[in-house]
């Protein structure tokens, strides 16, 4: 049960403030994101006097703290939305009203109105929209089954086997469901939508917030991975031992108790226009090829340290962020990160550079220096047993099917310090101004990138030289193998 994309009619109102509820839309977009429009202020103004004795209102400052749950209805559906952050407020001329329009992170419509603590879950299922997951393919209108009218009315489609695995959070099951949509009325032809569903049954129950920070969120990154551009929500469904339903056949028998059923749930991060799947062939690995089994369980277990690089992976692979300089930043940011996350300095090595920091500083008190000037030494000097870009490059590359090393044919070790050396005069605001050709950063952008997406698919547990021929093999890996091998020596010279 769940509310049909438009704008719907609702009332609103803070949880314990029935008497005060007020006017206004919920509006579900196509791909699944909600947004609440409020027509009057939830907190109304208090009237003071001012000095000339003329009444005038005060509005309270807005944020998603005044916000934190709100409760709405919906024609017969009872919503609860959780964390508010306020987009807009505009002031109606003439009246002290002030139009709000809101996104929750996460929207529960079920048949009553919950607290904090019933936002609780024992069963999740979550269909990503995910590019080269779902295919529209034309059928025979009688395939899988007809009515009288000629209607398909059952259709059963797997071409990949259902899997089952552990993860720490709970048990995960991997499936391939349909969609049936005709074509037309007078059309002799379905389409068919072919996707992926996961399902996750939890041993207790958890907060949905937690399910969404810990599940929802590492495995949207995993196929952001594997698809080789945003994955957003399509749908997302839970169970819950306190959101319960009547019988939908009999729901005013009070003899039929109430029972758990799959509740819809809209989550901030589904938002974004629609595109068609089938445009672009640019996955990093085709799904039929992937191990779920063995992939997923690698990726959780790696996640917790590799979040922030997950994001900027992310960042990348979205088509808007498009400034080559940038991307390049990003992409440098990114092979440090995984670098560090993945060889973290020993600990000996960190207490004998503070070790070392303690002397310098204690040899400059006698000096003439101010405290300022020893702590800008000690801040140049916090990070000195790290290794640099460069190094951190060619160790990564020969963990990771050594696809840089390949492209220069034995030259990566320049290679590696080039970037550094153009990374360094990005980083120097006067330097960068003087770095007049794009060839050298695109080439530079394009090893970065070649080099950390084959690490994070070894992440995915793919092996080192599986990960880079997945990478090389796709269409955006391609392109970067073509530039680093074709064109390295445009950025080879600079740094001659």
């Amino acid at each position: 049960m769940e509310i049909e994309p438009g704008e719907h009619p609702a009332r609103w109102w803070i949880p314990g403030r029935e008497d005060h509820s007020v006017v206004g839309r919920y509006i579900v977009a196509d791909d699944g994101a909600a947004t609440i429009e409020l027509n009057e202020d939830l907190q109304p103004p208090a009237p003071h006097l001012t000095q000339d004795g003329d009444e005038e209102f005060e509005f309270p400052l807005i944020g998603p703290q005044e916000y934190e749950i709100l409760h709405g209805q919906a024609g017969h559906m009872a919503l609860t939305a959780y964390r508010i952050d306020v987009t807009s407020a505009t002031m109606q001329l003439g009246a002290a009203v002030r139009r709000e329009r809101l996104r929750p992170l996460i929207v529960v419509e079920a048949y009553e109105f919950l607290g904090i603590d019933e936002l609780v879950c024992m069963q999740a299922r979550f269909e990503p929209r995910m590019a080269s997951s779902m295919a529209w393919s034309k059928v025979d209108r009688s395939w899988g089954g007809s009515s009288e009218a000629g209607h398909a009315v059952t259709v059963t489609t797997t071409t990949m086997p259902e899997q089952s695995f552990e993860l720490e959070i709970g048990s995960v099951t991997v499936d391939q469901f349909a969609r049936v949509r005709e074509m037309s009325k007078s059309s002799e032809a379905i389409s068919i939508l072919k996707a992926l569903a996961f399902t996750l049954t939890l041993p207790e129950p958890r907060s949905l917030l937690d399910v969404a920070n810990e599940w929802i969120r590492p495995l949207c990154l995993f196929l952001n991975l594997i698809d080789a551009r945003p994955v957003r929500i399509m749908k997302f469904h839970f169970k819950s031992p306190t959101v319960l339903w009547p019988d939908e056949n009999n729901p005013s028998n009070a003899d039929i108790p109430p029972q758990q059923m799959w509740t819809t749930v809209r989550m901030r991060v589904g938002a974004s226009k629609a595109y068609n799947p089938d445009k672009r062939k640019v996955s990093f690995v085709p799904l039929e090829e992937l191990v779920w089994d063995s992939a997923l369980p690698a990726w959780f277990s790696w996640f917790n340290s590799g979040a922030a690089e997950a994001q900027l992976m992310t960042l990348l692979l979205d088509p808007q962020y498009a400034w080559l300089e940038s991307q390049f930043i990003t992409a440098a940011q990114l092979v440090e990160g995984l670098h560090r996350k993945s060889y973290p300095a020993p600990e000996a090595d960190i207490q004998k550079n503070q070790e070392f920091i303690n002397r310098i500083v204690a040899a400059l008190q006698g000096e003439s220096f101010t405290s300022k000037d020893r702590n800008k030494v000690k801040s140049a000097l916090k990070y000195r047993y790290e290794p640099s870009l460069e190094g951190r490059i060619v160790q990564l590359d020969a963990v990771s099917g050594h696809p840089l090393d390949r492209a220069t044919r034995g030259r990566v070790k320049p290679l590696a310090t080039a970037i550094a050396k153009l990374r360094n005069a990005f980083a120097h605001s006067s330097e960068a101004r003087k770095v007049e050709e794009l060839r050298p950063v695109q080439v530079a952008r394009a090893a970065l990138l070649l080099l950390g997406f084959s690490f994070l698919l070894t992440r995915a547990g793919l092996t080192d030289e599986t990960a880079c021929r997945y990478v090389e093999q796709s269409q955006f890996g391609s392109t970067w193998l073509w530039l680093v091998t074709n064109h390295s020596e445009f950025l080879l010279e600079d740094n001659a």
